[in-house]
């Protein structure tokens, strides 16, 4: 979040205004109807309804009105719209030249951004912060820098153990004539090494999901059905893979103690 201005109260220069200049992005937010009427109902307050421009683009095509529903009536319009029909993104824009105001809300796809001015600026602070405390409201802030899952555990799973596999044939190779013990050895660290390592990739990119998910914004937003969880969760394949990742940890530990 961003702000400038150049003072408030007594601590003014003599003749200095009160301006401010503030915005901010939020991510995250899951707008739904209730919270997005009283977003517009604090943009629009105070504002000349004819200055007041709402906006969107759907099916291609550019939409602009002077309201949210008078927007979402034009979006269900036929021959693009449907009964059904809602604008993935608003853009709302209300000016008010004779006080310097100027209020921008963007809301969605991915991101809600708010950016209001005024010369006086305790109207303005006033303002930003209600629009501020409805996006939080609705579950806004600022995703984390490092997220484990998005790349690490891609690397740290799948490339390491992928190395190990491969690395043990030039091993085997070297050895004149391995035992059947030492042979059974490498076979299932080979084999281990690719079931982890894909079953870490796809844990990776789960969390990658899962991530992107959490801090996209969505109109309208209505509850996921109930995440499975435990054996349930898993797809055939990485059922699959979890049973022979398990044999092969213990024929390694079988395989180990009979080489010895």
């Amino acid at each position: 979040m961003t702000t400038s201005a150049p003072g408030q109260g007594s601590s003014l220069p003599p003749g200095a205004r009160d301006t401010a200049d503030l915005s901010t992005s939020l991510h995250g937010c899951k707008i739904t109807e209730v919270s997005l009427a009283q977003l517009e109902a604090i943009a629009v307050e105070g504002f000349d309804p004819t200055h007041i421009r709402v906006s969107t683009e759907f099916h291609d095509r550019s939409f602009q009105r002077r309201s949210i529903a008078d927007l979402e009536q034009a979006v269900r319009e036929p021959p693009y719209g449907a009964a059904d029909a809602r604008p993935s993104s608003i853009r709302l824009t209300a000016l008010d030249h004779t006080g310097g105001r100027h209020l921008w809300l963007n809301l969605g796809p991915n991101t809600c951004r708010v950016s209001v001015s005024a010369e006086d600026g305790t109207w303005a602070r006033g303002r930003f912060e209600h629009l501020n405390q409805v996006l939080v409201g609705c579950g806004g802030g600022s995703p984390p820098r490092f997220v484990a899952g998005r790349w690490a555990w891609r690397v740290a799973l799948r490339i390491p153990t992928l190395i190990v596999a491969v690395a043990m044939i030039p091993l085997l190779i070297s050895i004149r004539s391995p035992s059947a013990w030492l042979l059974g050895l490498g076979i299932s660290i080979q084999v281990c090494g690719v079931a982890w390592g894909w079953l870490g990739g796809r844990w990776a990119a789960a969390r990658r999901r899962d991530f992107d998910e959490r801090w996209a914004t969505r109109l309208y937003h209505v509850s996921a059905p109930p995440r499975l969880r435990g054996w349930a969760a898993f797809t055939p394949a990485e059922r699959a893979n979890w049973v022979v990742l398990a044999l092969t940890l213990v024929a390694m530990v079988v395989f180990g103690v009979l080489a010895l």
